[in-house]
């Protein structure tokens, strides 16, 4: 098999530059080639195997587009005194490193696409540059495409189209500060999470067009709903028109989502009861003597129930108990008084079965009224019913 042939090593000369123009603007022909140069805009030198320009374009100061793409450069030729010129494609060469383009203050789109760039540097004072294409940069294993801040601080307030594909990069962070971008193409990296991307993207509050299958965040399940809450804004994801229902519909469900999260969490109440298991974590303790508001006071027993059950003992034995009891409110007690009435509800109970430990008991009307017939019955005999005197009658009678 034949090596591929060398590259032939062609340096434009002025005869090489009005061969590339196009058809549309032909030298005229009683026309001098300085004045056809000076007023050319358009110059096509893409595919012509250049490893070089040795030349100025200077001599078309009315330059606007220059194709120089799929050729063999290593370099972007002088270019500070093409002022006017707006369209630069250097794409598909063997560039190492971008100079300063500061001059080109008309520059609007710049293809510096499969190149050898390390670093994206030198795009101060280019205000109007609207689209940077530098994607697929051919770096040495290891090695991933560099952005400079400064650089990337002076086309913030400009850039609109960015494509950094294919480069390595492992976080999109570097871009904050591009908030007026609309297409941001990244596919093909190594972005694995998207705390990688989140402190760009919610900074691009533009942002139409976002490209990033081939990354390994793309394996979340939920990686396309995450992006669309993420940037309100995205029309288009990895190709894929988002639609007006489909984007309404999961914001919607990450806001419900949202909503719900708070209730999910477990609520933990403060039991009071010694020997309960209770989780000793995140729970609000109380002072004694303070109100809690929502706490319901237990029902408490029938005081009649109390009064019989205390006159059973001796009014010093039940004094004691409730002088114990009173010394002991503040320790035992699990529960808190959460009102006024509480504290008189208990005093007066405890008047009451004070006074039924030391007087005695006062039978009711009822028992009263048993002991009368009972006494009655055994004091006087018993008279037999009308009944039982005629049958006694009946039975004395002579036959």
């Amino acid at each position: 098999m034949n090596a591929a042939p060398d590259p032939k090593m062609v340096k434009p000369k002025v005869n090489l530059i009005t061969s590339g123009t196009s058809k549309y603007s032909k030298k005229k022909r009683d026309e001098s080639v300085y004045h056809y140069l000076k007023r050319l805009s358009h110059l096509h030198l893409e595919g012509k195997n250049l490893t070089e320009i040795d030349c100025d374009f200077s001599v078309c100061p009315q330059l606007s587009v220059l194709y120089l793409y799929d050729n063999h450069l290593t370099a972007i030729p002088d270019l500070s005194r093409n002022r006017n010129l707006s369209h630069l494609y250097l794409q598909d060469n063997q560039i190492r490193h971008i100079p300063d383009l500061s001059s080109l203050i008309q520059l609007t789109k710049l293809y510096l696409s499969n190149n050898c760039i390390a670093v994206i540097e030198g795009l101060k004072n280019l205000h109007h540059l609207n689209e940077l294409y530098i994607d697929r940069q051919q770096l040495p294993p290891g090695e991933k495409l560099l952005l400079d801040p400064r650089s990337i601080r002076a086309i913030a307030v400009c850039l609109q189209v960015l494509n950094i594909s294919g480069n390595r990069l492992t976080s999109l962070n570097e871009l904050h500060p591009l908030h007026q971008l609309t297409c941001l193409y990244a596919s093909d990296n190594k972005v694995s999470q998207f705390s990688d991307v989140a402190g760009a993207l919610m900074n691009m509050e533009k942002l139409a067009t976002l490209e990033l299958h081939g990354n390994p965040m793309c394996r979340n399940k939920r990686y396309r709903d995450k992006l669309i809450i993420m940037v309100k804004s995205l029309e288009n994801l990895d190709g894929k028109d988002i639609s007006v229902t489909s984007k309404t519909f999961i914001h919607n469900w990450s806001a419900s989502r949202t909503a719900l999260r708070p209730r999910r969490e477990p609520t933990r109440v403060l039991n009071p009861y010694k020997g309960d298991p209770v989780d000793d974590t995140n729970f609000t303790t109380f002072p004694r003597d303070s109100k809690v508001s929502g706490y319901m006071m237990p029902g408490l027993p029938m005081r009649k129930h109390f009064s019989q059950s205390s006159a059973k003992g001796s009014s010093k034995t039940y004094s004691s108990s409730m002088s114990n009891a009173d010394n002991n409110q503040n320790t035992n007690n699990p529960f808190v008084p959460i009102n006024q009435d509480f504290e008189v509800l208990r005093r007066d109970f405890r008047v009451e079965t004070r006074d039924q430990g030391t007087h005695p008991k006062t039978p009711s009307p009822y028992l009263r009224h048993l002991k009368k017939v009972s006494h009655a019955s055994r004091t006087h005999p018993k008279t037999p019913s009308p009944g039982l005197r005629h049958l006694k009658k009946v039975s004395h009678a002579p036959a």
